[in-house]
């Protein structure tokens, strides 16, 4: 099963709708469908999980890429130092089409209002697509400690 070809071409329907969360939980659907299907046709448990990671992969990517463009375009960020961190199954490429998407945002120092607002529009967005999303904003100390 070519993951990334599925993942690649559900993406580009969100990509071409303008309203995101919307746009997401289709893509969301779509995919489960999909995935759903090749399973009863025979796939492997193994197989779907780690297709399932990389539509989720692409899915979030998508959704940082853009929110984090129509921030900064409407307010030129100095600090955007800022990063997402996929764990648990999904973090090792293992997540089950039903199973929580566990995500921790990393950032350096101090949480600007870059940080607070590409996090909260990113999981609204999940939630909307109908996700389960376990997650928690952190300093790199605090992920030392």
């Amino acid at each position: 099963m070519d993951a990334v070809a599925i993942s690649l071409a559900l993406l580009e329907e969100v990509q071409a709708d303008h309203q995101l969360k919307r746009a997401a939980r289709q893509y969301v659907d779509h995919g489960r469908r999909t995935l759903f299907d090749r399973h009863r046709a025979g796939t492997g448990g193994l197989e779907v999980a780690s297709a399932w990671s990389t539509v989720m992969d692409h899915l979030i990517r998508h959704l940082f890429a853009t929110i984090s463009a129509e921030y900064t375009n409407q307010f030129p960020a100095p600090n955007r130092r800022f990063a997402l961190v996929a764990q648990g199954g999904y973090g090792r490429g293992e997540l089950n089409p039903q199973s929580d998407i566990d995500l921790l945002f990393l950032y350096g120092w101090k949480v600007s209002p870059f940080v607070e607002t590409v996090t909260e529009k990113l999981l609204y967005t999940l939630w909307d697509a109908a996700l389960q999303v376990g997650h928690a904003t952190r300093s790199i100390s605090e992920c030392v400690r």
